[in-house]
């Protein structure tokens, strides 16, 4: 392999970290933007690992970028501070609610209940998302978060392998039946 290919490889690769970071920040943007009742606890960061995998494979493609162990590693490192950027920001924008409802005169009784059973933060958050199903102690939702956060991440990144791998094997089975079908003739 040639100094040069190997310069234009590495350029490829770098433009793509590049395009990449754009990108899943923009899908992470406007998936923290959707409304709670499709934010499954679960269904949701697997689903977002799935579309966030998605992305990156095909731009992968386009970019002609070999997917080796670097680049599994890099996509799943992608997804996983996804994931966290998901949850901080929705966390956020929870205790942001909280406060534009503690500063509501019409909102002060459902405020006082909250703040009887709800306090803000981080943890706070958590705990308020997997207060539909259960009521676990902080603790046990940190722990169910990040297994939730790392599942999705793994499957994000398999589905990045599997259709980059579909998809090169589609086009390259097309380009040959191209290549094996004669031109018409006039």
């Amino acid at each position: 392999m040639s100094e040069n290919s190997q310069v234009e490889r590495s350029s490829q690769f770098w433009n793509w970290i590049f395009l990449s970071v754009i990108l899943v920040t923009a899908v992470t943007l406007a998936a923290v933007h959707m409304p709670a009742r499709i934010k499954l606890l679960g269904l949701y960061s697997i689903l977002f690992g799935l579309i966030v995998g998605e992305v990156l494979a095909r731009l992968s493609i386009s970019f002609k970028i070999n997917a080796d162990r670097k680049m599994k590693v890099v996509v799943f490192a992608f997804l996983l501070a996804s994931q966290v950027g998901l949850a901080v920001e929705s966390s956020r924008m929870y205790n942001q609610s909280m406060q534009q409802a503690a500063n509501d005169p019409t909102q002060m009784l459902l405020q006082r209940v909250m703040t009887e059973t709800e306090s803000t933060g981080f943890k706070a958050y958590l705990q308020h998302r997997a207060s539909p199903l259960w009521n676990l102690d902080q603790t046990w939702t940190i722990a169910f978060w990040f297994i939730e956060i790392l599942v999705a991440s793994a499957v994000g990144t398999f589905w990045f392998c599997r259709n980059r791998k579909t998809t090169l094997q589609n086009s390259l089975h097309k380009s040959v039946s191209e290549i094996d079908e004669p031109s018409p003739v006039e």
